[in-house]
């Protein structure tokens, strides 16, 4: 089971803590209990959601997302898409004051 937000981060006020670009969408995710991960769900997910979201918002050039860095290690989970491509593009972002 996962949970899902989708939502426009350049509108968010996490658009204060990093350089926000105009249409980025961001993604908020919750997958199941421990027992539920690391076995490469999470990624296969985010990268769908995020393959998604590009396709089908075409002014939005990245999804971004604000890992909890409670969760080790967070950043492979948001790494560029294998394809390549120069428009899709998946950031770690961390709120920090």
């Amino acid at each position: 089971m996962s949970y899902w937000e989708i939502y426009r981060a350049d509108l968010d006020p996490l658009a204060r803590h990093y350089p926000a670009r105009p249409q980025d969408t961001g993604v908020h995710l919750l997958i199941g209990g421990v027992a539920d991960r690391a076995r490469g769900l999470g990624s296969t997910l985010l990268r769908a959601v995020s393959a998604m979201v590009l396709d089908n918002r075409p002014v939005c050039t990245r999804v971004v997302a604000e890992p909890d860095l409670r969760n080790t290690p967070p950043s492979p989970r948001f790494s560029p898409p294998a394809s390549g491509s120069a428009r899709k593009s998946t950031s770690p972002v961390s709120a920090q004051p």
